[in-house]
C-alpha cells in the first residue's frame, strides 16, 4: 500500500514537472472594477518567454490586439486592459520589442465592459496559452 503511494506521489510530481515546461506562459488574472490585468510573471530571474500575444473578442472572432515579438527573447510581465480606450504603451510598457500587428496603423484599442474576450500567448510551443477576460460591469 506504501508503494503505490508513493508510486502516484512520484507520478504527480512528473506530470506537475512536464506542466510546467511546456513551453507556454503561464497566466494568471487579476480582476478589479475598472480593469484586468494579465501577470505572467515568472520566479526570480527567470525570464518569460513571451513571443505573441492576441486578444481577440470571443463572440465576433474580431481581433483586437495583436502583437509579435521582433527579438528574441521579448520581455513581459503584466498587461493592463481596461474598459474604453487603451494605449498599446499603457497595457504593455515594454512593447518596444513587439511591433504592433492589430490595430493596423493606431496605437490603441476599445474594450466594452461585460464583454468575453480571449487572451492568448505563445511562448516556445506551437499552442499558446489561452484564458477568457471580462472586465466587470
Amino acid at each position: 500500500m506504501r508503494r503505490i503511494g508513493l508510486f502516484l506521489s512520484a507520478a504527480m510530481l512528473i506530470c506537475c514537472l512536464a506542466g510546467c515546461s511546456s513551453g507556454r506562459p503561464f497566466i494568471t488574472l487579476e480582476v478589479s472594477q475598472n480593469s484586468v490585468i494579465a501577470h505572467v510573471e515568472t520566479l526570480g530571474e527567470y525570464p518569460t518567454t513571451v513571443s505573441h500575444i492576441r486578444l481577440t473578442e470571443r463572440q465576433s472572432g474580431t481581433v483586437v490586439l495583436e502583437l509579435q515579438c521582433a527579438t528574441s527573447p521579448c520581455q513581459i510581465h503584466k498587461l493592463t486592459l481596461k474598459a474604453g480606450e487603451n494605449k498599446i504603451q499603457d497595457v504593455l510598457p515594454e512593447s518596444d520589442g513587439y511591433p504592433i500587428t492589430v490595430p493596423q496603423k493606431s496605437t490603441a484599442f476599445t474594450l466594452s465592459r461585460d464583454t468575453d474576450y480571449l487572451l492568448q500567448m505563445w511562448g516556445t510551443a506551437s499552442r499558446p496559452a489561452q484564458i477568457t477576460i471580462r472586465i466587470p460591469k
